[in-house]
C-alpha cells in the first residue's frame, strides 16, 4: 500500500511537492535541475529518466548498480554512489556543486552522450542491424 506524503512534510525537509506535471513541463524543470538524482536500489534496464536526463543536459547521479553504473559515465556524464548510501550520494553532490567548470562540462558531456547514443537517428538504424542479424541466424 502506497503511503501519501503530505506537502507540508516535503516542505519541511527542503523538498517543494510539484505535482502533476506534464511531460513537456518535467523536461523543462529537469534542465534547469543541477542534477537528477536516480537512487535506485533495484537492478533498473534502461531508465528512461536518465536517458531524459541526458537529452536535456543535466547529469545523473545515480545508484553504482546495474544498467545505471553502464550507463552513467562517473565524472564524465554524472557520478555514481553505493546504493543506499546517503553519505556518498551527499559526497557526489558536493562534486558538483564545488567544482563549477567540471560541472559545466558534465552539462555538455549528459548532451553529446544522449546525441551520440539515445536518438532515434543513431538507434533506429542499430535496431535495424539487430532485427538484419536476427533473421539472418534464422535461415
Amino acid at each position: 500500500m502506497r503511503q501519501q506524503v503530505s506537502q507540508q512534510s516535503h516542505e519541511q525537509e527542503g523538498i517543494e511537492y510539484m505535482g502533476r506535471r506534464s511531460p513537456e513541463e518535467v523536461c523543462g524543470m529537469m534542465g534547469e535541475a543541477r542534477a537528477l538524482i536516480f537512487p535506485s536500489i533495484w537492478y533498473e534496464g534502461l531508465p528512461r529518466t536518465i536517458i531524459e536526463s541526458f537529452a536535456v543536459g543535466t547529469p545523473v547521479v545515480a545508484s553504482r548498480l546495474g544498467s545505471m553504473s553502464e550507463v552513467v559515465d562517473c565524472g564524465r556524464t554524472g557520478m555514481l554512489f553505493a546504493p543506499g548510501n546517503g553519505k556518498e550520494l551527499a559526497s557526489a553532490m558536493e562534486e558538483l556543486v564545488r567544482d563549477e567548470a567540471r560541472y559545466l562540462q558534465m552539462r555538455q558531456s549528459a548532451r553529446l552522450e544522449y546525441q551520440t547514443r539515445y536518438t532515434a537517428e543513431v538507434n533506429y538504424p542499430a535496431l535495424l542491424g539487430c532485427y538484419a542479424a536476427a533473421v539472418a541466424r534464422r535461415r
